[in-house]
């Protein structure tokens, strides 16, 4: 269901919300007092198409709620390799969505195809405000190369650091999660530091899953 996530500079709270539930979508910037709500059509949809689908098609049908909200409205997408990339894209552009969290960004090449798509997309919807990327590399070589990420277009404008429990990132490392987290701290200052160099100011850390243990979600940011 709910997860917590953290955006570093100034500290504030990010939810992710499951796309397709459409009663929670609706309620949630009256239910949580969170600065930004993240609309999954990712891990917390299942993979079959139609569950896809009915996701995208849920957030759609809630244009309005999304348009009203005051706060950051993002949609983490399905990763670019996926066979449900496309369709994310086209269901995203003058819903309201403000960026898009994009998933296993592993290459430039990546970042400025997906800015080529938004900018046809933006065109043939008349739409003005660019969407802007949240850079979310989950694989060793994208991890190993977010200053190329972040630098690839003006559209990126933060980059993930997902050191949650069970994350992409610690299978494709191979650390062992701790809670004070020692083994995840090399690779989150390198993060910061690929991503400030190149000019990328925020950062976002990864998900907190425990939402009954708000003293931890303190603790880890």
């Amino acid at each position: 269901g709910l997860h917590l996530t953290l955006v570093m500079d100034p500290l504030r709270s990010l939810l992710y919300v499951p796309a397709n539930k459409e009663d929670w979508v609706k309620g949630a910037s009256e239910d949580y007092p969170a600065d930004g709500f993240i609309f999954d059509f990712e891990d917390s949809i299942s993979p079959n198409p139609d569950d896809k689908a009915d996701a995208r098609e849920t957030l759609v049908n809630c244009h309005d709620t999304l348009h009203d909200m005051h706060a950051v409205v993002t949609v983490r997408t399905n990763g670019p390799q996926t066979d449900y990339f496309e369709a994310d894209l086209d269901a995203v552009v003058g819903i309201g969505v403000d960026a898009l969290m994009i998933p296993d960004l592993d290459s430039a090449a990546e970042v400025r195809h997906i800015d080529s798509v938004l900018t046809h997309l933006e065109d043939v919807n008349d739409i003005e405000d660019p969407l802007e990327i949240i850079a979310l590399p989950e694989q060793a070589y994208g991890l190993n190369n977010v200053d190329e990420l972040c630098a690839a277009s003006d559209r990126v404008t933060a980059a993930v650091g997902a050191s949650g429990e069970n994350a992409d990132p610690q299978r494709a490392v191979g650390y062992e999660f701790t809670r004070e987290g020692r083994e995840r701290q090399h690779l989150l200052q390198q993060i910061v530091m690929d991503a400030r160099s190149v000019g990328v100011e925020e950062l976002v850390a990864g998900v907190w899953m425990d939402v009954d243990d708000l003293e931890g979600l303190r603790q880890e940011a």
